[in-house]
């Protein structure tokens, strides 16, 4: 992300629903019920046992934040994919940060625009990427805005979650550098903010890419070099719906059957 590499910007649709986010305890449903079902920061809870069109009826205030943010997504989005630790139970102080995580994400588009809210951080918090380490948010945030062209740059969130003393979150990045006009290839990694207990603020915000460094460096000058442009986010977020059926040992709906 301070190399250069990570290129975003969301445009965000007002939405009158309030910003809320709520726990993100994977939990295998045993019944068709809210408060057994699989669930996410920033998505949706849904039923495994409807069908496609009431999916969006199935949808809480969740898909309504997702809808603020305009990534027009009506079911959940499900737990990161590949391996991480089981989740626990998260206190209302974790979830209250994995919420103001996710609005700093997607509406300040902080990846990009460098407006990240401080008030989240430790001041001495480290802020590391495959290449670079930095520490104190407002150099991280110096170093953001001299990088990426907020207008044509875009950062999504796919999905977030809490396993303390952890936040976990997805995102997919496109978009131009300030550098020559270049263009980054759309790719995906994960964060983890790592928590401070005594203070609540947030000590280390690492990140994990899904390509490779070399790949991040030379595709903006070679741009099929390297691994394909990842997918569109609405496709991960998909993605991440049936695997959450199938997980669940749940028929996946017709419209998201591959």
């Amino acid at each position: 992300m301070i190399s250069g590499t990570h290129p975003t910007q969301l445009s965000a649709r007002s939405h009158a629903a309030p910003l809320k986010l709520h726990s993100t305890v994977w939990r295998q449903p045993t019944r068709p019920s809210f408060r057994a079902r699989p669930c996410i920061h920033a998505a949706a809870k849904f039923d495994a046992d409807v069908g496609p069109q009431n999916l969006h009826q199935a949808c809480s205030r969740r898909a309504q934040l997702l809808g603020f943010l305009g990534v027009g997504i009506t079911a959940a989005a499900l737990p990161l994919a590949g391996p991480m630790p089981a989740v626990a139970q998260e206190t209302p102080q974790m979830g209250d940060l994995a919420n103001k995580i996710a609005i700093d994400f997607v509406k300040n588009q902080y990846y990009v625009t460098g407006n990240i809210n401080a008030d989240l951080y430790t001041d001495d918090c480290t802020f590391k990427d495959p290449t670079t380490t930095v520490r104190g948010p407002q150099k991280y945030a110096d170093a953001l805005k001299t990088l990426f062209d907020p207008s044509r740059s875009k950062a999504e969130l796919i999905s977030i979650k809490v396993d303390e003393p952890h936040v976990y979150l997805r995102w997919r990045l496109e978009g131009t550098l300030n550098f020559a006009g270049l263009s980054i290839k759309p790719y995906t990694g994960t964060t983890t903010y790592t928590v401070d207990e005594s203070s609540g603020k947030i000590k280390e915000h690492s990140e994990v890419w899904d390509i490779s460094t070399l790949d991040a460096f030379i595709s903006p000058f070679f741009p099929n070099f390297g691994a394909p442009p990842a997918p569109p986010a609405e496709k991960l977020r998909a993605d991440l719906i049936r695997n959450s059926f199938q997980a669940a040992g749940k028929p996946v709906p017709a419209g998201l059957r591959v």
